[in-house]
């Protein structure tokens, strides 16, 4: 993790923002970043504006999106290949550059490969939810509605996205948090 300039402050990043850092929210918070402007009053300034996530990069409950102010100088941006889990809260993460590279990563990690969420990580503690070493969906995502983004799961659960009123069209974003919430919540339940 390094500090910033604005030319690193692509769409799609991952920025974390201390409390003391953001001028226009008075608790921490991490972004994924769809825009950054520098400010006009102050050039230490930056407008970010991006999916909110918690301070420590993680999902959230819930899909919002903020406009925060912030100094630049004391930003924190992740590593351009950081992969989080999907699993709501989960700290867990890796980097896909440093794993091309040749640096070992845990083993464990998973990736939905098709479907209506693929690409979505999973790490070594909620992957076995999902799938058991012999290949068995137990909470994988089967469809979609597409009008209110309800994701019907192998185990029959319909999950619902929670996003702010009137969004159209349905953020996938939201569907991914959804359905990791669904994972954070029957991960405990799972049998050995």
């Amino acid at each position: 993790m390094t500090t910033p300039t604005l030319r690193d402050l692509q769409p799609g990043r991952l920025v974390y923002i201390p409390a003391d850092a953001a001028l226009t929210s008075p608790r921490p918070l991490a972004l994924i970043i769809s825009e950054a402007t520098p400010s006009k009053s102050a050039p230490t300034d930056v407008w970010l504006n991006g999916q909110v996530l918690r301070p420590d990069g993680s999902n959230p409950l819930r899909y919002n999106t903020a406009t925060v102010l912030a100094l630049l100088d004391k930003l924190t941006i992740a590593p351009p290949g950081l992969r989080q889990c999907v699993a709501t809260a989960c700290p867990n993460s890796y980097d896909t550059i440093a794993m091309y590279a040749g640096e070992p990563i845990h083993p464990g990690w998973r990736m939905l490969q098709r479907g209506i969420l693929g690409g979505t990580n999973l790490c070594p503690h909620h992957a076995p939810t999902v799938v058991t070493p012999d290949g068995t969906f137990h909470h994988a995502p089967t469809a979609m509605e597409r009008d209110t983004g309800t994701i019907t799961c192998t185990c029959g659960a319909l999950l619902y996205p929670r996003m702010a009123s009137k969004t159209t069209p349905v953020v996938r974003a939201a569907c991914v948090l959804a359905y990791g919430t669904h994972i954070h919540d029957m991960t405990p339940q799972r049998t050995p």
